[in-house]
């Protein structure tokens, strides 16, 4: 169980906030890809360039579907599969596919598209409408604290936590991608949900140890989402003191 100090905060209280800065404003890009899958190769290419930019958190999610073909990828998780799978219902969308993009949880894409992907990510980059800011920053060496401003958008929304590898290298030896040594960059090796949104400000003090241990310790990020697989409201990349 999470050792989380949980404090809802009034509105007053962040009435002399200062102004959101810009990692507030981030862009959520969300590669799901395999590596047993050929063609998606080229879209962890796409998705190592868009990961220099300053205003895009570049993930990659890789899903197990493709196990079967021959290789089982080392960084597959069944959660990140029905994530996808999620977005693919709430998108009204037939099946699901490799490699795919998703950018703030609302526009999906081919993963090798980079110019319908660059678009995608800047037109993100310009909405501020329902926009909610998120701050977070490690406190001492292994505590994580939270914030999250209030705002008077409907429904819930997820806090959640997600972590990853800054780069992978591995040596295919089966599948599609026999032979070829691969690279993939923001692996995610977890993703947990620590929280739920109402509308009330809300800060958070967590344990890392109770969010995993020996995994993502390359990089961290809350995401604040829609509840259900919706629309990402904000999103703070945290730097690793």
């Amino acid at each position: 169980m999470l050792r989380i100090l949980f404090t809802i905060i009034g509105l007053a209280a962040l009435a002399g906030a200062a102004p959101a800065v810009a990692q507030n404003r981030l862009v959520l890009v969300e590669l799901y890809t395999a590596q047993g899958c050929s063609t998606c190769v080229p879209a962890d290419a796409v998705l190592a360039d868009l990961a220099k930019r300053r205003d895009v958190l570049a993930l990659s999610f890789h899903i197990d579907y493709w196990d079967y073909i021959g290789w089982k990828d080392p960084f597959a998780d069944p959660e990140f599969t029905a994530r996808q799978r999620t977005y693919a219902a709430r998108l009204k969308l037939p099946y699901v596919y490799t490699p795919q993009v998703l950018v703030n949880g609302v526009w999906e894409g081919r993963g090798a598209d980079r110019r319908a992907i660059e678009r995608a990510a800047t037109r993100a980059a310009r909405v501020e409408n329902g926009r909610i800011d998120v701050r977070a920053s490690l406190v001492g060496p292994r505590r994580l604290q939270i914030s999250v401003d209030g705002g008077d958008r409907p429904g819930e929304a997820d806090v959640l936590i997600v972590r990853w590898d800054s780069e992978r290298k591995t040596e295919v030896a089966r599948g599609e991608n026999q032979g070829r040594s691969l690279v993939n960059i923001n692996v995610v090796r977890s993703l947990l949900n620590v929280a739920t949104w109402q509308g009330e400000p809300i800060e958070l003090t967590l344990d890392l140890e109770d969010l995993g241990k020996g995994v993502g310790e390359d990089g961290f990020a809350v995401i604040v989402q829609d509840a259900g697989g919706g629309e990402v409201l904000g999103v703070a990349r945290v730097a690793k003191k």
